[in-house]
């Protein structure tokens, strides 16, 4: 399941949430080009994987640290 962060959300605070609920977090800091999309993932206690997607806008910048496709 893919999911937008919405303007003013926070991924480190989603997953930090998700974390403390019992997620295992898969990745996180990953550009994807395809979808011209930051992203990070975690499996919830159920066996779901949700996909957060940030968008990156026109002529993204890639920060240090991020790892790409």
């Amino acid at each position: 399941m893919w999911i937008l962060v919405g303007d003013g959300q926070s991924e480190d605070k989603i997953l930090q949430t998700a974390e403390r609920l019992g997620a295992e977090i898969l990745w996180t800091r990953h550009y994807w080009k395809e979808f011209n999309g930051f992203n990070a993932a975690f499996r919830d206690p159920w066996g779901n994987e949700i996909v957060l997607w940030i968008k990156a806008g026109q002529d993204p910048k890639i920060p240090d640290g991020y790892t790409r496709e």
